[in-house]
């Protein structure tokens, strides 16, 4: 469905794809941004590993975000596989949050984790919760807490947005790489 990585390896694999006929749905650039130490300092402790018995709340979460940005509720149309993937990784441990009165209020996934660095996606602050400086101190928070076990934590930004690249850049993510993420149409 996507091919996603550096800009200049995405194109050349395109390349041959197109080639073969294959057809493009969506083009998109980001940022591949990296911190090696946060840049704010630690106040407080407000963050968590999400735990099963909040899969309801996370997984509605995790619904609203992927509907914030591509128009699509997940639980539409594969409601089960996508409960078991939001399942899944709070098992594994890799959904850190702040939750409030049973509302997620933030919450980041560690998408891929290696030796020496963590990959978060899923980045996303509640709108009513927007605009209040949750996302920086929880971001700021996780930073710290990976960066003890780490060398790195990476995550993409789209370049136009400019209050995400704030938030990232003022927690101590630096612009390293441009990435492409090229959406495939579905074959047949």
């Amino acid at each position: 469905h996507v091919i996603f990585g550096p800009s200049a390896e995405v194109a050349e694999v395109w390349e041959h794809l197109s080639a073969g006929g294959r057809q493009s749905k969506l083009l998109r650039e980001h940022h591949w941004c990296v911190c090696e130490k946060p840049s704010l300092p630690l106040r407080n402790l407000q963050m968590r590993r999400a735990s099963s018995e909040e899969l309801e709340i996370v997984s509605a979460a995790q619904a609203e975000m992927i509907n914030e940005e591509c128009g699509v509720d997940p639980r539409s149309a594969d409601p089960d596989g996508f409960r078991e993937r939001v399942s899944e990784r709070i098992r594994k441990g890799r959904i850190w949050c702040r939750i409030e009165n049973e509302m997620v209020v933030f919450k980041a996934d560690l998408i891929s984790v290696s030796p020496e660095a963590v990959y978060l996606e899923g980045v996303w602050t509640h709108p009513k919760y927007r605009q209040q400086g949750i996302a920086k101190s929880c971001l700021n928070e996780l930073a710290y807490r990976l960066l003890r076990q780490y060398k790195y934590v990476c995550l993409i930004v789209e370049p136009n947005d400019t209050v995400a690249r704030h938030i990232y850049e003022s927690v101590g993510f630096v612009h390293t790489m441009q990435y492409s993420a090229h959406y495939l149409q579905p074959l047949g």
